[in-house]
């Protein structure tokens, strides 16, 4: 059985529509132009309803108050992972969105699922990213029937042996999202100012804030037996330059890495592979 539809609003953002549930992911949504540029889906694109919103991790690009608080009214659900509470910035997902409004706010922790009609929500491991540190974040597999996606985010397969274990429990997951940031941010980018002193060079550059480059990328689609392989637009749409700090040309290295990824999985056979941008 096939979703109804999956349409990507932008930067790791999906609209999951099957069998009457609409799940949406990590929604940070660029507006409508009004006075030209490029036609995007956007705010008007979503259903009246959002059954399920599912946060990975709490970077303002993940969990995007200000998406969040213009879509509060129509959320049921607002699904985050658990935080830690003991390393510096590992903020309380639930507790903020309780703060500002969200009533139904669930916390899922490893292999932790929300059922659906001949479907499920499951929470599975997000590695790498947050430094190495351990930070409240998860990736997120939806079943439909017997097809399941992988909502992968950020991740870096820093442990292969960890997807093969989901692979074994949850059978062959068909379709993968992720996010190839494979440079990213040093440590200092976002626990700098948690810190007691300024971290050492080498320190700050090898613990850094980054997803898989093409060979890791690759060792999470053969493990978990994946087909399909969509990769978000990372720093590829203008009106969330003032969000990211990013604007990528075709030379950068994580286009370069995301385009490796891509001729690797087309010449084992995927039946698809892109780089996704979100255009109308």
């Amino acid at each position: 059985m096939l979703f109804r539809s999956i349409n990507y609003l932008g930067h790791a953002c999906v609209l999951i529509e099957w069998n009457g549930i609409s799940i949406l992911t990590d929604p940070c949504i660029g507006l409508k132009p009004v006075n030209g540029g490029v036609e995007r889906f956007t705010y008007k694109d979503l259903p009246e309803k959002l059954d399920y919103v599912l946060i990975t991790h709490n970077h303002h690009d993940h969990f995007c108050l200000e998406s969040l608080l213009r879509l509060r009214h129509k959320i049921d659900c607002l699904v985050v992972p658990r935080s830690f509470g003991i390393l510096y910035g590992d903020l309380s997902l639930k507790l903020l969105a309780k703060k500002i409004g969200f009533k139904n706010v669930v916390e899922l922790e490893t292999l932790e699922s929300i059922k659906l009609p001949d479907g499920e929500i499951i929470a599975i491991p997000f590695m790498g990213e947050h430094a190495d540190l351990s930070h409240g974040k998860t990736a997120y597999v939806v079943r439909a029937g017997s097809t399941q996606t992988l909502f992968a985010a950020d991740s870096d397969c820093l442990d292969v042996r960890m997807y093969q274990h989901i692979h074994k429990v949850l059978g062959p997951i068909q379709t993968v999202f992720l996010g190839m940031e494979c440079v990213g941010a040093p440590l200092s980018w976002s626990c700098g100012t948690f810190l007691p002193r300024k971290p050492e060079h080498s320190i700050n550059q090898s613990r850094r804030y980054k997803g898989c480059d093409s060979t890791r990328g690759l060792s999470i689609l053969e493990a978990v037996g994946a087909q399909r392989i969509y990769i978000y637009a990372m720093g590829l749409e203008p009106w969330l330059e003032h969000l990211l700090g990013l604007a990528y040309t075709a030379e950068a290295t994580q286009i370069k890495e995301a385009r490796k990824l891509l001729f690797a999985a087309r010449e084992r056979g995927f039946s698809d592979a892109k780089l996704l941008t979100n255009k109308a």
